[in-house]
């Protein structure tokens, strides 16, 4: 009788037999990335389908009264944190754009500005908010549409450019390295790209890519202990993320297998003290009790070597196939179990889908004072109380001082209300806001984008 251990599903190898060494790196002949790149061709290929994206997560009213209000109040010119900021990019001339996921989650009113100034209310077609994936869908045709990369391979050491919003500076550009690639968190199963690229708040959704000017990633997070960049910044590759968007595209959500395992990338440490001859493989850490992993006999402890016949494969390439395999059809995994290599067949199911809730339709902008509500205070002056509708989009807070409409001087409510009225054939107004000693005019539109 063989000397392995036979558990459900699972059948003896040779003992002690060892798995194939992986195959190279495809890097390993890439010639060294040049010193000195120029990304101004690829940063006019690109600029043109690059947009920014605002995003309101409620249309209750802002209120200086709340009890955080006061902590909320600016020194600088910056959103609330109700008001997401980010980027995206056109992947369809007939208005699709891909951003975040996390840019637009629980979000009642979504707009979108194009490279070109025009602004449009965006429909989400849908979100993924396992690869933090969001599909945007405005009413426009004709659209300059990302140059997207074909089956790109990134070698650490090679030269990207981010293209987005940070900070809600527009269309800016941060150039940098590929750190390393692919690169996976905390254990989780998202391949994603480490660069050096700067990123910041509002650069999420942008497009990274390479100097050829095509889109090879979408910019989707930075590794930071202070909320800034710190040298460490995170994308998604894009044939992952144009895989996510056709799926959204066709039914609005993604359907996806799952096994009920969890586990982390092999290390030459972790391959030594089991016995594995090559650093490969997923290690499962954690089995969940009742799914298809439990079932099959997989427990913590066991190496994922292959899948499927392949008995070397990459963490990237196993966490792959596992996302790629059809719920309700068997596969089978190549084991390193106690210094023996084993087979062991499982069925995944569909992992269960939750639709996001579906905020209220927001309703029109009737407010003649475009949702300001004016405080009362001693001094003179307009200041802003609470603020909705359309001066909420344009940013306008608690706490602003409101100096004039347009070219016309304010400094009571009559005048504001004056000022306002003779420019109500106007479908945007331009409000001057002074905020802590910064002032500056505000576009507000009254009918919204699009």
């Amino acid at each position: 009788m063989a000397a392995c251990l036979l558990a459900l599903q699972l059948s003896a190898c040779a003992h002690g037999a060892m798995p194939a060494p992986p195959a190279p790196s495809p890097c390993a002949d890439r010639a060294a990335a040049r010193v000195g790149v120029d990304f101004v061709d690829a940063v006019a290929r690109q600029m043109p389908a690059v947009v920014s994206v605002l995003a309101i997560a409620t249309q209750e009213p802002w209120d200086i009264g709340r009890a955080d209000a006061q902590d909320r109040l600016p020194i600088q010119w910056s959103d609330g944190s109700d008001r997401s900021m980010a980027s995206g990019f056109v992947i369809g001339e007939d208005g699709y754009i891909l951003t975040n996921e996390h840019a637009v989650a629980g979000s009642r009113d979504v707009s979108v500005k194009l490279a070109d100034g025009r602004r449009f209310r965006a429909a989400v077609v849908g979100t993924d908010q396992h690869t933090d994936v969001a599909l945007l869908k405005i009413a426009a045709i004709g659209l300059p549409v990302a140059a997207i990369a074909s089956h790109p391979v990134l070698c650490p050491g090679e030269p990207v450019a981010a293209l987005g919003s940070p900070l809600g500076f527009e269309q800016s550009v941060t150039a940098g390295v590929v750190s390393a690639s692919p690169r996976f968190l905390n254990g989780g199963g998202v391949p994603l790209i480490q660069t050096d690229v700067a990123l910041n708040p509002g650069s999420s959704g942008g497009p990274m890519f390479n100097r050829a000017g095509e889109v090879v990633a979408m910019n989707s997070m930075i590794y930071t202990t202070n909320g800034g960049y710190a040298g460490i910044s995170l994308s998604l590759p894009i044939e992952l993320a144009m895989q996510v968007a056709a799926q959204l595209r066709a039914t609005g959500h993604v359907a996806r297998a799952r096994i009920g395992a969890h586990t982390q990338a092999v290390t030459p440490e972790l391959a030594e003290a089991f016995g594995l001859e090559h650093g490969t493989g997923a290690l499962v850490t954690r089995v969940d009790p009742g799914g298809p992993a439990a079932l099959a006999g997989l427990r913590a402890g066991d190496i994922v070597v292959g899948i499927d016949g392949a008995n070397a494969a990459s963490y990237a390439d196993i966490q792959d196939r596992v996302a790629a395999a059809r719920p309700g059809r068997s596969i089978e995994l190549a084991l390193w179990r106690r210094r023996a290599l084993l087979q062991l067949k499982l069925v995944p199911v569909e992992a269960a889908y939750a639709p996001p809730p579906r905020p209220a339709a927001r309703a029109a902008d009737q407010d003649p004072r475009l949702g300001l509500v004016l405080g009362n205070r001693s001094e003179s002056g307009v200041y802003v109380r609470a603020v909705t509708g359309a001066a909420r989009r344009a940013g306008i807070r608690p706490g602003d001082q409101v100096l004039g409409i347009e070219d016309t001087p304010v400094s009571t409510p009559a005048e504001l209300d004056a000022a306002l009225s003779a420019s109500r054939n106007s479908d945007v107004v331009a409000v001057l806001i002074l905020r802590g000693s910064l002032s500056n005019y505000m576009v507000v539109e009254r009918r919204g984008p699009g």
